[in-house]
């Protein structure tokens, strides 16, 4: 496998959805200087009509909604974004690299595409999608189309296009280095040697974003990495994967209700 040459880190923008606005209510402002008494009324009606501002994206501004609560002239208000998770599962697309071990994160994909009734069904970014809510918060499920050592071009893409942040990610992938059917949970770490991570740290700009490893094991003597990775599982392996990809998937749900470090040590043992 021919190793991609790591693309530029992405802009170091803030990518953060919460946003403190601090503004002053002033009714009745234009009606001041012609009858002072409409400052005092419009204050009743502040204190009498609630209403609760938010921020509209769309045109830039606050925008009035007619629900409690404010009080008060001068008010703060904490305007917070759409909670997200974007779940990855590294592979090879075509019919060809279909349930070979290098594919694992894509069949883990296609278990949580089917628990949480979540359709692939949009092809764009470097990679095909599906989104759906599970517990109110937005999810994602990613497969890259990049072939495995440009994974991260797309991760980036979705990531900056939906402004994810880093710590709503999870990225699935082949591990050489653990038994076949063995996970295990990280929040950060090296590539060692895997071609997707190595891509996905290049267009990340750090190391530090959750993954679950899970093993294949090492290729026997004599046999290429290559020629292994890309090769099927023997009908015995392939039952303990599908056992493997179903954890994994029990492990991401978990995810919706636990902070990760939580699913790590539960999963870990």
């Amino acid at each position: 496998m021919v190793e991609s040459e790591p693309g530029p880190t992405s802009n170091t923008k803030s990518r953060k959805r919460a946003r403190r606005v601090r503004t002053r209510l002033n009714f009745g402002h234009r009606d001041r200087k012609k009858n002072p008494q409409s400052q005092n009324a419009s204050n009743q009606n502040l204190l009498t009509e609630p209403h609760t501002f938010y921020y509209n994206k769309k045109e830039n501004r606050l925008s009035q909604r007619t629900r409690p609560v404010i009080r008060g002239l001068t008010c703060a208000f904490l305007i917070w974004g759409e909670k997200m998770k974007l779940i990855v599962g590294l592979g090879n697309p075509g019919k060809q690299y279909d349930k070979t071990r290098h594919n694992i994160g894509f069949d883990v994909i296609d278990v949580l595409s089917d628990r949480l009734n979540i359709p692939l069904n949009q092809a764009k970014l470097k990679g095909v999608f599906g989104t759906g809510y599970v517990n109110g918060e937005k999810v994602f499920l990613l497969k890259p189309l990049t072939y495995m050592n440009l994974s991260g071009e797309s991760i980036r893409a979705v990531m900056d296009y939906f402004e994810i942040n880093d710590d709503e990610l999870v990225v699935i992938y082949d591990d050489l280095d653990l038994p076949v059917g063995k996970i295990r949970l990280r929040q950060k770490g090296s590539a060692g040697g895997h071609n997707g991570i190595k891509s996905t740290i290049a267009h990340m700009g750090t190391q530090e974003f959750n993954r679950i490893r899970v093993g294949i094991d090492r290729p026997p003597s004599g046999m290429k990495v290559p020629d292994y990775v890309l090769g099927r599982f023997t009908k015995e392996e392939q039952a303990i994967m599908d056992e493997t990809a179903k954890k994994c998937a029990d492990a991401c749900e978990e995810w919706f209700r636990k902070p990760f470090l939580q699913v790590m040590n539960d999963f870990n043992q």
